[in-house]
């Protein structure tokens, strides 16, 4: 059996997962944390920061994935447009992944 992996391109997803949830923590040390007895004074960003975590956590999501795909045999399709056809169904891709 051949298996694809249709994914967003390399760390897209994860990208945007870690930089909502650094933005979440920031809202919440703003606005909710004194609900609860916690005080903090002068929440700031440190974009810079933000940025270093955002990309250790993609880094170790694609090496978790890719670590994944290595063990379980799966080669990825890179470059690939594979249109939805229905929620479970893929359009034959133009490329195939070498065998």
């Amino acid at each position: 059996m051949r298996a694809a992996c249709h994914a967003q391109p390399r760390g897209i997803s994860g990208c945007l997962q870690a930089l909502l949830q650094s933005s979440h923590m920031y809202a919440e040390a703003k606005h909710s944390f004194a609900r609860h007895g916690v005080l903090v004074d002068n929440v700031a960003v440190d974009v810079a920061a933000m940025q270093k975590q955002k990309s250790s956590a993609v880094e170790g999501l694609t090496k978790g994935i890719e670590g994944l795909f290595k063990k379980n045999k799966v080669s990825p399709v890179a470059e690939v447009q594979c249109p939805l056809r229905s929620p479970s169904n893929l359009s034959q891709a133009s490329r195939h992944p070498e065998t």
